[in-house]
């Protein structure tokens, strides 16, 4: 059996994240990943995240990608309508600046701590089929995202605190 090593650094068992662009790359870090995207990626943008990637700042973009403004709820209950939360086509990813502001945000990074908020974000992920199957389709990730936003009010505030950062301007 062979040492699993992050592709980036060399750690030992650091090949915990697969890159979603290249599909070879695996990596243990936001930090191995960045050098990955900048230096040796061939599939990937290099303006842009891809939209499956691991790590504390992709994870956060997942939901940002994956989002869907909600419905009005049909009830007289006083909620704030919700932002749109993805960029109007599906082609369009997080910009790398946003990414970045979302590594490095404090509330992001602590809330990602969270082991439930990172179950939650990996069946969104999968589509809500919690890894069995083969690739979800992004109306299952949709779905799986919108479920979540409606019954889990600690992921609805996260998706806010997110949205709040990758939709300020940039000064």
């Amino acid at each position: 059996m062979s040492a699993r090593v992050c592709g980036g650094c060399g750690l030992a068992g650091g090949d915990k994240y697969k890159c979603a662009a290249c599909k070879t790359f695996k990596y243990c870090s936001v930090a191995c990943y960045k050098k990955h995207q900048a230096e040796s990626c061939t599939a990937a943008p290099k303006s842009t995240a891809p939209a499956g990637a691991s790590g504390a700042a992709a994870g956060a973009a997942a939901v940002a990608a994956a989002a869907t403004p909600a419905p009005a709820a049909p009830s007289a209950a006083a909620q704030p309508p919700r932002p749109p939360a993805v960029p109007k086509a599906s082609t369009e990813r997080v910009a790398t600046e946003d990414l970045e502001r979302l590594a490095s945000d404090p509330s992001i990074l602590s809330a990602l701590s969270s082991q439930e908020l990172q179950a939650i974000l990996r069946r969104i992920d999968s589509g809500g089929a919690g890894g069995a199957g083969g690739e979800p389709t992004d109306e299952q990730r949709v779905a799986a995202l919108e479920k979540y936003r409606s019954t889990n009010s600690d992921f609805e505030a996260f998706v806010q605190q997110v949205l709040q950062i990758i939709n300020q301007e940039n000064v």
